[in-house]
Protein backbone atom coordinates (compact mmCIF):
# COMPACT_ATOMS: atom_id res chain seq x y z
CA UNK A 1 0.00 0.00 0.00
CA UNK A 2 2.62 2.25 0.66
CA UNK A 3 4.70 2.12 -2.59
CA UNK A 4 1.34 2.32 -4.21
CA UNK A 5 1.19 6.10 -2.39
CA UNK A 6 4.64 6.84 -2.94
CA UNK A 7 4.17 5.76 -6.88
CA UNK A 8 1.40 7.98 -7.31
CA UNK A 9 2.70 10.68 -5.50
CA UNK A 10 5.84 10.24 -7.74
CA UNK A 11 2.95 10.75 -10.53
CA UNK A 12 1.89 13.49 -9.05
CA UNK A 13 5.05 15.13 -8.73
CA UNK A 14 6.25 14.78 -12.51
CA UNK A 15 2.80 16.12 -13.88
CA UNK A 16 2.73 19.25 -11.90
CA UNK A 17 6.67 19.34 -13.59
CA UNK A 18 6.02 18.57 -16.85
CA UNK A 19 2.77 21.58 -16.64
CA UNK A 20 5.24 23.97 -15.02
CA UNK A 21 8.29 23.37 -17.48
CA UNK A 22 6.21 23.09 -20.69
CA UNK A 23 6.91 25.45 -23.96
CA UNK A 24 6.25 29.32 -23.02
CA UNK A 25 2.72 30.91 -22.92
CA UNK A 26 0.87 32.16 -25.27
CA UNK A 27 1.03 35.93 -25.78
CA UNK A 28 -2.24 37.98 -25.73
CA UNK A 29 -2.63 41.02 -28.29
CA UNK A 30 -2.68 43.15 -25.04
CA UNK A 31 0.33 40.90 -24.07
CA UNK A 32 1.90 41.81 -27.65
CA UNK A 33 0.90 45.95 -27.36
CA UNK A 34 2.74 45.55 -24.03
CA UNK A 35 5.91 44.22 -25.51
CA UNK A 36 5.83 46.90 -28.16
CA UNK A 37 5.64 49.89 -25.83
CA UNK A 38 8.25 48.78 -23.68
CA UNK A 39 10.54 47.55 -26.37
CA UNK A 40 10.07 51.09 -27.77
CA UNK A 41 10.35 53.08 -24.48
CA UNK A 42 13.64 50.98 -24.28
CA UNK A 43 15.25 52.33 -27.56
CA UNK A 44 14.35 55.94 -26.36
CA UNK A 45 10.41 56.61 -27.51
CA UNK A 46 8.55 56.11 -24.26
CA UNK A 47 5.57 58.18 -25.50
CA UNK A 48 5.15 55.60 -28.17
CA UNK A 49 1.17 55.49 -29.04
CA UNK A 50 0.37 51.81 -30.10
CA UNK A 51 -2.17 50.60 -32.24
CA UNK A 52 -4.83 49.45 -29.99
CA UNK A 53 -5.77 46.22 -32.27
CA UNK A 54 -2.46 44.30 -33.58
CA UNK A 55 -2.96 41.48 -36.07
CA UNK A 56 -3.10 38.24 -35.69
CA UNK A 57 -0.27 36.90 -38.68
CA UNK A 58 2.44 34.88 -39.56
CA UNK A 59 6.26 35.72 -40.34
CA UNK A 60 8.44 33.57 -42.80
CA UNK A 61 12.12 34.92 -42.96
CA UNK A 62 13.42 35.99 -46.51
CA UNK A 63 16.91 35.19 -45.78
CA UNK A 64 17.58 31.81 -47.69
CA UNK A 65 19.14 30.54 -44.96
CA UNK A 66 15.82 30.09 -42.87
CA UNK A 67 13.87 29.24 -46.18
CA UNK A 68 13.30 25.51 -44.73
CA UNK A 69 11.94 26.73 -41.14
CA UNK A 70 8.11 26.86 -40.68
CA UNK A 71 6.67 30.48 -40.23
CA UNK A 72 6.38 31.97 -37.50
CA UNK A 73 3.12 32.90 -35.56
CA UNK A 74 3.48 36.44 -34.63
CA UNK A 75 1.54 39.31 -33.48
CA UNK A 76 2.20 42.45 -36.11
CA UNK A 77 2.22 45.66 -33.90
CA UNK A 78 2.92 49.48 -34.78
CA UNK A 79 4.23 52.15 -32.80
CA UNK A 80 3.85 55.83 -33.78
CA UNK A 81 6.59 57.79 -32.47
CA UNK A 82 7.77 61.17 -32.95
CA UNK A 83 9.63 60.92 -36.07
CA UNK A 84 7.66 58.05 -37.55
CA UNK A 85 6.71 54.74 -37.15
CA UNK A 86 8.12 51.37 -35.55
CA UNK A 87 6.29 47.92 -36.68
CA UNK A 88 7.56 45.09 -34.71
CA UNK A 89 6.33 41.12 -35.26
CA UNK A 90 6.05 39.62 -32.06
CA UNK A 91 6.09 35.76 -31.21
CA UNK A 92 3.16 34.56 -29.85
CA UNK A 93 5.00 31.54 -28.41
CA UNK A 94 8.00 33.83 -27.33
CA UNK A 95 9.39 36.49 -25.81
CA UNK A 96 10.86 38.48 -28.92
CA UNK A 97 10.70 40.27 -31.88
CA UNK A 98 11.22 38.64 -35.21
CA UNK A 99 11.20 41.29 -37.64
CA UNK A 100 10.91 45.47 -37.22
CA UNK A 101 10.23 47.88 -39.68
CA UNK A 102 11.37 50.94 -39.20
CA UNK A 103 9.96 54.29 -41.48
CA UNK A 104 10.84 58.21 -40.82
CA UNK A 105 8.15 60.02 -41.66
CA UNK A 106 8.82 61.90 -45.19
CA UNK A 107 11.01 58.44 -46.01
CA UNK A 108 14.13 56.52 -44.40
CA UNK A 109 15.83 54.74 -41.34
CA UNK A 110 14.35 55.84 -38.21
CA UNK A 111 16.55 53.84 -36.22
CA UNK A 112 20.23 53.87 -35.93
CA UNK A 113 21.93 50.24 -35.73
CA UNK A 114 22.62 50.65 -32.05
CA UNK A 115 17.99 50.87 -31.90
CA UNK A 116 17.98 47.73 -33.91
CA UNK A 117 20.14 45.75 -31.91
CA UNK A 118 18.87 46.64 -28.90
CA UNK A 119 15.14 45.91 -29.95
CA UNK A 120 16.78 42.29 -30.81
CA UNK A 121 17.95 41.75 -26.95
CA UNK A 122 14.60 43.04 -25.63
CA UNK A 123 12.82 40.21 -24.17
CA UNK A 124 9.45 40.11 -22.21
CA UNK A 125 6.47 38.06 -22.40
CA UNK A 126 3.82 39.42 -19.92
CA UNK A 127 2.05 35.80 -20.35
CA UNK A 128 5.17 33.85 -19.02
CA UNK A 129 4.92 35.83 -16.10
CA UNK A 130 0.88 35.38 -15.11
CA UNK A 131 1.39 31.76 -16.08
CA UNK A 132 4.69 31.38 -13.24
CA UNK A 133 2.19 32.92 -10.61
CA UNK A 134 -0.16 31.32 -11.46
CA UNK A 135 1.54 27.60 -10.95
CA UNK A 136 3.07 29.04 -7.69
CA UNK A 137 0.50 27.11 -5.83
CA UNK A 138 0.76 23.21 -8.18
CA UNK A 139 4.45 24.36 -7.17
CA UNK A 140 4.22 24.21 -3.76
CA UNK A 141 1.86 21.25 -3.68
CA UNK A 142 4.09 19.47 -5.55
CA UNK A 143 7.23 20.48 -3.61
CA UNK A 144 4.70 19.08 -0.62
CA UNK A 145 4.41 15.40 -2.29
CA UNK A 146 8.11 15.08 -2.89
CA UNK A 147 8.96 15.64 0.80
CA UNK A 148 5.78 13.54 1.26
CA UNK A 149 7.21 10.45 -0.71
CA UNK A 150 10.87 10.72 0.75
CA UNK A 151 9.40 10.74 4.14
CA UNK A 152 7.09 7.82 3.37
CA UNK A 153 10.09 5.87 1.45
CA UNK A 154 12.31 6.58 4.46
CA UNK A 155 10.21 5.41 7.12
CA UNK A 156 8.92 2.24 5.02
CA UNK A 157 12.90 1.75 5.05
CA UNK A 158 13.53 2.33 8.47
CA UNK A 159 10.29 0.32 9.48
CA UNK A 160 11.80 -2.54 7.13
CA UNK A 161 15.60 -2.25 8.64
CA UNK A 162 13.63 -2.88 11.98
CA UNK A 163 11.44 -5.91 10.91
CA UNK A 164 14.38 -7.64 9.54
CA UNK A 165 15.91 -6.89 13.17
CA UNK A 166 13.22 -8.13 14.80
CA UNK A 167 12.76 -10.94 12.97
CA UNK A 168 17.14 -12.02 13.45
CA UNK A 169 16.78 -11.83 16.89
CA UNK A 170 13.18 -13.79 17.61
CA UNK A 171 14.65 -16.72 15.62
CA UNK A 172 18.17 -16.57 17.51
CA UNK A 173 16.38 -16.90 20.95
CA UNK A 174 14.67 -20.06 20.03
Amino acid sequence: MMRRCVALGGVLVAAVLIGACTGRAPMTAQDARTFTAKAVARIGYPGAIVDTQPSRTRYKSPDPRFQADAPVEVWQTRAVVPDGEVELYVQRRGDSAVFVRDTRTGGGRLLSDDQFRALGKFRLNPADKRRRESQRVPGVLGVALVVIAAASVFATVLTGAADRRQRIHSTRRR
